[in-house]
């Protein structure tokens, strides 16, 4: 039930930054770190956020399966802070929560946009979420910060195809981007040129990685001539490496038209560009600090 007021006093602030979280290029979205509330009759809880489309995500509060009571009363807060005074990204809500619990709000993927750049600060997002109990005496303030820091790698590559007007037709060219980061696969491409009918066409496609760990991926490829400007330039995004995934480049008539500055000594070069979302790397509780009983008003900041 969502409600602006409630006679309530503070218990608990969790505030959880995400780093490399310029853009929501996560595989299957993050969560935050287990925080205990010892003065919710040893409660735990997490947050998590996750795309759902392309104009939207979610972002929840779960009870996790803890010692505390069945139910538990809360009153609770959610909000992405900002660098300037703003109640546009707050929900207030007040629900009983049973063990596993999980309630989820929307938002706009507008808060990732050049627009909103006061929510991103170094490419950081946080997410306040403060805790109250309903009908109790005045609590000691526990403040908790936590970090999780996702992966995200940019990488530019230059793939020379030699002998290309003789590739013959679904024969891949493969080519490997390892990663920089520990424990996170490569990323796998494949060229090849595709016929139907009398049309020729070039494809790419990103190969499904058969580890656990699977990728996100933005990317945009084009083709060089001779003095390094792009042609042919596709954008492709929020592809995932959970399976094969096909991208149309160009057809071959094109190339064909131009070979001189193209393919020069039959050598296709090809310029491919890569934001690489690898999920959470780094997801660690930093610091609790308590502070004397008090009261606190619920638009108050802290």
């Amino acid at each position: 039930m969502a409600t602006q007021n409630a006679d309530v006093r503070i218990a608990f602030t969790f505030s959880w930054m995400i780093e490399n979280c310029g853009m929501l290029l996560t595989p299957k979205g993050f969560e935050s770190p287990v925080f205990k509330i010892d003065s919710l009759e040893n409660t735990q809880w997490n947050l998590a956020i996750m795309d759902l489309n392309e104009d939207t995500f979610l972002y929840f509060i779960r009870r996790e399966n803890d010692t505390g009571p069945d139910k538990i009363e809360i009153f609770f807060e959610l909000q992405f802070l900002s660098t300037v005074r703003s109640n546009l990204s707050k929900v207030h809500y007040r629900k009983s929560f049973a063990k596993r619990d999980i309630l989820k709000f929307k938002a706009s993927m507008d808060i990732f946009s050049s627009k909103s750049a006061q929510y991103l600060e170094n490419d950081t997002l946080t997410l306040r979420c403060r805790i109250w109990k309903l009908e109790t005496e005045a609590l000691q303030r526990n403040l908790c910060f936590a970090r999780t820091r996702l992966g995200l790698e940019r990488k530019t590559i230059f793939w020379k195809i030699e002998e290309f007007s003789t590739l013959p037709i679904r024969q891949d060219v493969m080519y490997r981007i390892e990663s920089n980061v520990e424990g996170v696969p490569p990323l796998l491409l494949a060229l090849y040129i595709a016929k139907t009918k009398e049309l020729e066409t070039v494809w790419i496609k990103i190969l499904e990685n058969n580890e656990k760990k699977f990728l996100r991926v933005n990317c945009e490829f084009s083709v060089l001539d001779v003095g390094g400007k792009k042609h042919f330039t596709r954008k492709f995004t929020h592809l995932s490496t959970a399976y094969d995934r096909y991208m149309p480049f160009f057809r071959l008539e094109e190339l064909n038209d131009h070979r001189t500055i193209l393919l020069p000594n039959d050598a296709l070069t090809v310029r491919g560009e890569f934001e690489i979302g690898s999920g959470t790397i780094w997801n660690k509780i930093e610091h609790y600090v308590q502070s004397p009983s008090t009261e606190i008003e619920l638009d108050s900041e802290i």
